[in-house]
């Protein structure tokens, strides 16, 4: 079976490739904002992006277990690199619009195709998803829901 990227995966491969970051292992979220010239910001809130004196800010619920603090960076790091402009002022169509997108892009970053087809899987889906979820450090859900999209890729 022939395997043909799509173009969300490719921007995020070249993203990452142009980080220098080509493995689960050297997957950091500083890192990232740091090579991004993002400022992270830890705080008592739901996780958001914001344009402050210049500076783009990941404001990232510290509440949250690292994996979901990643998901939650991912997500908004999707609405800096993609969207424009303040999504309170957009209608709720289009709203819903960016927040799947930016979803769909977090899924993406997170857990990046070009990484996982180095990885040998056992036959086991039950074990897959326990390293894949390791590996890239993310919720179990969020490795089953990213695996079974990459997978399903070969065959549909």
């Amino acid at each position: 079976m022939t395997y043909t990227k799509t173009h969300l995966e490719d921007f995020v491969e070249a993203l990452y490739r142009n980080m220098n970051i080509d493995n689960p292992e050297d997957i950091d979220m500083e890192l990232i904002a740091h090579r991004l010239g993002i400022v992270i910001d830890y705080v008592d809130a739901p996780s958001k992006s914001v344009y402050a004196a210049g500076f783009v800010v990941i404001l990232v619920n510290k509440q949250l277990p690292p994996p979901l603090q990643w998901q939650d960076f991912a997500h908004e790091l999707a609405h800096v690199l993609r969207h424009a402009g303040n999504q309170n002022l957009l209608p709720s169509g289009l709203r819903m619009m960016q927040e799947w997108q930016a979803d769909h892009f977090a899924a993406y970053f997170c857990v990046p195709g070009f990484m996982l087809e180095k990885i040998q899987f056992p036959p086991s889906l039950e074990e897959t998803i326990l390293i894949v979820s390791e590996k890239f450090n993310v919720m179990p859900w969020f490795a089953a829901a990213r695996f079974n999209q990459w997978f399903n890729r070969f065959f549909f």
